[in-house]
């Protein structure tokens, strides 16, 4: 019986130590830039990318959805189809991950470029990607 007791109060501690970590979340309704990057802009629009811009490139048929994040913070992102996020002039650790957000079958594909060149790349059929690089 004591047993029970002991998991008993485990339990309820966690729950007030979740509970307490959601009340002290930032749900700013005035949210900065970073918060609200979220890109479905054309793969072909590259015509204004610095030289220095990291660009992201997520190829899937349905409707996708993900996230960049890095030492500048976090960005979410989502489209449909082939897309190219301009994620600007970065440094250190930049990890991404996309996902499907539909039933649709096909390859999920992503690429980090820097001024052309590929920096990482992942493809496959499980409906996501992830790739870490170092800029």
């Amino acid at each position: 019986m004591r047993k029970k007791i002991e998991i008993g109060l485990v339990v309820v501690i966690l729950c007030f130590i979740v509970a307490l970590a959601g009340c002290t979340s930032n749900n700013d309704s005035n949210p900065t830039s970073s918060d609200t990057n979220t890109s479905t802009s054309n793969a072909s629009d590259t015509s204004t990318n610095n030289p220095n811009d990291v660009i992201l490139e997520v190829d899937y048929p349905g409707n996708w959805g993900g996230s960049a994040s890095g030492t500048f913070g976090y960005r979410g992102i989502s489209g449909q189809g082939k897309q190219t996020v301009n994620l600007g002039s970065l440094s250190g650790i930049l990890s991404v991950s996309t996902w499907k957000n539909d039933a649709s079958s096909g390859t999920m594909s992503l690429t980090i470029k820097r001024d052309g060149k590929i920096l990482g790349s992942q493809s496959n059929s499980y409906g996501s990607a992830s790739i870490t690089v170092n800029l």
